[in-house]
């Protein structure tokens, strides 16, 4: 018997990290164990893939999960040969990799209903890439 548990429907919202970049993302609700931020691979949060996962990520975690990605609200990636450039900057660059991650997470904090552990799940092609934890109650 296969019994299904939905969870709420997800809302969706725009934030800012800076004043000029504005960023789409979505709130999935599951539970109150963790506050995840999902970035999917390089096709963006707005696939149904992304949204997919995201919602299972609250289910089987019983977590609030935030879906985003680094491009911006204008700015999809336009091809997987760009996000291997913006992927491996990343990699090349983790200090600045962190002030994005650290700004994404500022730029959410008002949008959590529980205090959980914070998070980040990336993917890439699909697969995880990493993920990126901090401590319990910390919202910065």
């Amino acid at each position: 018997m296969n019994t299904r548990i939905d969870t709420p429907k997800p809302t969706s919202f725009i934030y800012s990290i800076n004043e000029s970049d504005q960023y789409w993302a979505q709130h999935h609700t599951g539970g109150d164990n963790a506050r995840i931020v999902l970035l999917p691979d390089w096709e963006g949060a707005h696939t149904a893939w992304a949204q997919r996962i995201a919602s299972t990520y609250a289910m089987t975690c019983q977590a609030e999960v935030i879906l985003t990605d680094p491009y911006g609200v204008d700015n999809a990636c336009p091809s997987f040969d760009a996000a291997a450039v913006f992927n491996q900057r990343c990699l090349n660059h983790p200090d600045q990799a962190r002030i994005m991650l650290r700004g994404m997470a500022k730029a959410l904090s008002n949008q959590w209903c529980n205090d959980g552990p914070l998070i980040f799940v990336g993917f890439l092609l699909r697969r995880c890439l990493f993920v990126r934890s901090r401590a319990c109650g910390s919202r910065r």
